[in-house]
């Protein structure tokens, strides 16, 4: 990322270097790399092997999990803890992130009665902020 840098707005580089700036970058980089192979896999499993949509979304969080789980411990967090607590860490949080997901879904869908692109849109504003709290005081503890 280093040789990128000059690639970069100057505000963009400035909010780089500030710590805890610079972690939530790295964890939004790293989330958007997990999400587009989540996609793309969940894609795959739908049209190329026929799963239904359930199957074909628990294929591709299956997928993306051991890609999400080193992403976040050596690029966002740099952790240097045990490797086997802390991916079990990593799987509740990555369990309880899905079951956010799908509880916005239901309360927006089926307690407000709007169409689940609603549901989608508080799934990503929320997740990740949960995720980030998680993953910062439990799963990669300093």
């Amino acid at each position: 990322m280093q040789d990128l840098k000059h690639l970069l707005p100057q505000w963009l580089k400035q909010l780089a270097e500030q710590p805890l700036a610079a972690k939530i970058l790295r964890f939004a980089a790293t989330g958007a790399v997990s999400s587009l192979v989540f996609g793309l896999v969940t894609l795959a499993a739908l049209h190329g092997l026929s799963l239904s949509p359930l199957s074909a979304t628990l294929t591709g969080y299956l997928a993306v999990l051991p890609l999400s789980f080193m992403g976040h411990r050596r690029l966002t967090f740099r952790s240097d803890g045990v490797l086997a607590p802390e991916f079990g860490r990593f799987c509740v949080s990555f369990i309880a992130g899905l079951l956010a997901s799908l509880l916005a879904m239901h309360a927006v869908t089926a307690w407000m009665g709007l169409t689940p692109v609603y549901g989608i849109a508080l799934a990503i504003l929320v997740v990740p902020v949960i995720s980030f709290v998680i993953m910062s005081v439990w799963v990669f503890r300093p």
